[in-house]
Parts: C-alpha cells; structure tokens; sequence
C-alpha cells in the first residue's frame, strides 16, 4: 500500500506446513520525517477462534512519537488478546514477540523515510 511499510510473522509446527500456531501483520505509515506514527494496522491470528485486530493498539500508536519503549508497552498489553485455550501462556509469549517485530519490522519497510526511535540514544547507552 502506497506510503506504509508492511511485516507477516508467523510460527508454525513445522517447517514443511503453511499452518501457523500464531501470526500476526503489521501495516504502517509515518509522518515525513519518520518520527510520529501516523497510521497503523496490527492483526492476529491462531490466537483466538478467529483472527482479530488490534484495534486498542493501533490507537495507541497513532499520532504518538516513535519509540522503543512505546512500542513494547503496546506489545505487552497486546498479549491479553490470547483467547485460545490451548498453550495460552505460550501464544502470549509470541503475541508480545510478534506484535514488536510486526511493528518495527514494518518501520524498516517504510518506503523513502529513515525512521527515528525517539528513545534511540537511551538505549544505544544501555
């Protein structure tokens, strides 16, 4: 899509099948300067009986400055969007995991704009 930067991650049982334990995609789209967070789109899906959107996240995001810390924060509360019955504490686990790398790996994606973690520094020092 024109301007968004886009990512698919997904763990499966095997190698050799389509079939994912969980997945999540990320869409998204900066400011100019690559520094606020303009539009964003997240889904999951093997989380639940159906896949869903993460709505509260997206919301979250949009319009806020771009940072690691940020982007963990929503990552983490994503997690509560495990509904499955089976290997919940697991699936949380990749849903924090997936939901970061869908997000910062659709960062990277961003066509002609160098993206700029707010909190880049305090975390180089780290």
């Amino acid at each position: 899509v024109n301007g968004y930067g886009g990512s698919f991650q997904k763990v499966g049982q095997r190698r050799s099948l389509v079939i994912s334990v969980a997945c999540a995609a990320g869409l998204v789209k900066t400011d100019g300067d690559g520094r606020v967070f303009e539009d964003v789109r997240l889904a999951l899906g093997g989380v639940g009986p159906r896949p869903i959107r993460l709505v509260e996240a997206e919301q979250a995001l949009r319009g806020e400055r771009i940072s690691h810390a940020l982007i963990e924060r929503v990552a983490r509360t994503a997690a509560a969007s495990v509904g499955s019955r089976s290997r919940q504490e697991y699936r949380r686990d990749v849903v924090v995991n997936f939901v970061r790398a869908a997000i910062e790996d659709a960062l990277a994606n961003q066509p002609d704009v160098e993206i700029s973690f707010e909190d880049a520094k305090e975390r180089a020092d780290a």
